[in-house]
């Protein structure tokens, strides 16, 4: 049976067939509550067809939202991009501002 070492520093985060860190734990948590909802489905509905498809489908939109997220914003991107709506558009200053050196 080959020996297969997990090395994985300080800064380093888990990944999963392309999707890194968070998302890949918003995958599982999506992936489960879909699967509650499907069960809760497949109880209250008649056909059990129409509930196996419905699940299908929440887990196909739970992956594509978290390999589009995982893509788009990266591995810090949505954290960036939320300081980044909060900051200001632009700034005015009320007296003019130079750069002057200092002398030696």
């Amino acid at each position: 049976m080959p020996h297969y070492e997990i090395i994985r520093g300080a800064d380093n985060e888990i990944e999963f067939q392309g999707l890194r860190g968070k998302y890949v734990y918003g995958l599982l948590i999506g992936l489960g509550g879909v699967l509650l909802v499907g069960l809760v489905l497949f109880l209250l509905l008649p056909s059990p067809t129409l509930a196996s498809i419905l699940t299908v489908a929440g887990a196909a939109a739970v992956f594509r939202t978290a390999f589009r997220w995982n893509k788009q914003y990266g591995r810090w991107g949505m954290e960036k991009k939320k300081i980044r709506d909060h900051l200001p558009g632009h700034v005015v200053l009320s007296k003019p501002f130079t750069l002057k050196r200092k002398p030696l």
